[in-house]
């Protein structure tokens, strides 16, 4: 395997991952902000309909709302967080499998990855 080889390959997959991790760094940072406005949304609306009730009317519609409150506020917000998880390891594995099959073929390798499986 010749270092020009080597080095633009591994160039290449610098490039990619950072070009790849930026955007899922953007997309995760977008979908907390949508969240966080829903969540915002909510308790505005909430808010303004528990004004014109009475005091244990809005007591029970505080309750009535508060899964919801809780699935914005929590629950949606980790599911989201465990999926850019999963989609960020997803990438590197397949990345690296990606890596090791290139310096395999450049370095005219008889160990491949389904040999090793």
């Amino acid at each position: 395997m010749s270092r020009l080889t080597s080095t633009r390959g591994v160039a290449l997959y610098r490039a990619w991952f950072r070009i790849y991790f930026e955007n899922l760094r953007e997309h995760t940072r977008l979908m907390e902000d949508l969240l966080a406005q829903e969540l915002a949304s909510l308790q505005k609306r909430v808010e303004k309909t528990a004004k014109t009730m009475s005091q244990e009317e809005a007591e029970d519609f505080y309750d009535w709302n508060s899964d919801d409150h809780w699935k914005l506020s929590e629950v949606i917000p980790n599911m989201q967080r465990q999926s850019s998880l999963v989609t960020m390891y997803s990438f590197l594995e397949s990345q690296l499998f990606g890596v090791c099959r290139y310096v395999g073929n450049a370095a005219e390798s008889r160990v491949s990855l389904a040999r090793l499986s």
